[in-house]
C-alpha cells in the first residue's frame, strides 16, 4: 500500500489547521467525483472558497465564460435565537429556512472576484446538467433560489450538513482528518506553488490581512528550503570521509 504523505499543520490565527498535500487533495477529489456535491469540493480545493461562500454562490455570480466568479452572497449557520423573524426571512422566497441565514460578505475583502481553474469549470458544467435534471424532476415543486449548490428540490443547503458530508467522505477515503475550512489553505499553497504572488493570492482568498497568506507560504517554503539546504550541504559533505560513531 502506498504511504500517505504527511500533512502540513499551520496556524490560521485563532487555531491550528492541517493542509493536505496535493496528492491527498487529488485522492479526495477522485473519491467524491460521482458525489452530487463534487463540484462544491472542487471549488473548495481550487478556488479556496469558504463554506458560507460555497453555500451562497449563485449562477448569476459566475462569469458567462466560466473564467471566474464573484463572491457577493453567503449562507451561514444560525439558530433561531440568533436572528429576528425579519432577519430570518429568505430574500428570495421570504420564507424562513431553519438553520440558514442569507448574508452579504462581512467585509470588503470578502466581496471579490475569484478565478476558476479548468477542473472546477468542468465540475460546474457537470453539476449544472445534474441540477437541470433535478429541476425537471420536481417541476412546479422546485424551490428555485438561483443557487449553484442546493438541495435536490432547490432549497438552500444547511452549511453544517455540508461539513458533516465532507467529514464523512474524508473518513471513507482514509485521508488525514482536516476541516472543510482547511481546504482554503490547500488552495493557497497550490497557488503559491504555482508562482501566483502572495498579494494576488491574498486578494483571491479574501484574507483580511497578508499574515495568513504568509503563514501558509512559510510552511510551503519550509519543505522546499530544507531540500535546497540538503543539496547545498552535499557539496561539502561528499568530500569528507565517513566516520563511525564512537
Amino acid at each position: 500500500m502506498d504511504s500517505i504523505p504527511t500533512s502540513v499543520e499551520i496556524d490560521d490565527g485563532d487555531d491550528e489547521g492541517t493542509v493536505w498535500e496535493p496528492e491527498e487533495t487529488a485522492r479526495f477529489l477522485e473519491h467524491v467525483y460521482d458525489d452530487r456535491l463534487s463540484a462544491l469540493y472542487e471549488l473548495a480545493a481550487y478556488a479556496g472558497l469558504r463554506r458560507a461562500e460555497l453555500c451562497g454562490l449563485r449562477w448569476l455570480d459566475i462569469d458567462t465564460d466560466s473564467a471566474g466568479l464573484r463572491v457577493r452572497q453567503t449562507i451561514v449557520s444560525v439558530t433561531r435565537k440568533q436572528v429576528t423573524p425579519e432577519q430570518a426571512a429568505c430574500p428570495v422566497c421570504e420564507e424562513e429556512h431553519v438553520g440558514r441565514l442569507f448574508k452579504a460578505p462581512k467585509s470588503r475583502k470578502g466581496r471579490r472576484w475569484v478565478p476558476l481553474a479548468a477542473p472546477a469549470q468542468d465540475a460546474l458544467t457537470r453539476h449544472r446538467d445534474r441540477q437541470r435534471d433535478e429541476r425537471e424532476f420536481f417541476g412546479i415543486d422546485y424551490q428555485d433560489h438561483g443557487l449553484v449548490f442546493c438541495r435536490e428540490d432547490g432549497a438552500p443547503l444547511r452549511p453544517d450538513r455540508v461539513t458533516v458530508e465532507f467529514e464523512r467522505h474524508v473518513r471513507a477515503c482514509g485521508l488525514p482528518v482536516v476541516r472543510l475550512h482547511d481546504t482554503r489553505h490547500g488552495a493557497c499553497s497550490l497557488m503559491l506553488a504555482g508562482g501566483v504572488p502572495i498579494e494576488i493570492v491574498q486578494l483571491i482568498l479574501g484574507h483580511s490581512t497578508p499574515d495568513v497568506t504568509r503563514r501558509v507560504y512559510a510552511h510551503l517554503m519550509r519543505k522546499t528550503t530544507s531540500e535546497q539546504v540538503e543539496k547545498a550541504v552535499e557539496l561539502l559533505t561528499r568530500h569528507r570521509p565517513r566516520r563511525r560513531a564512537p
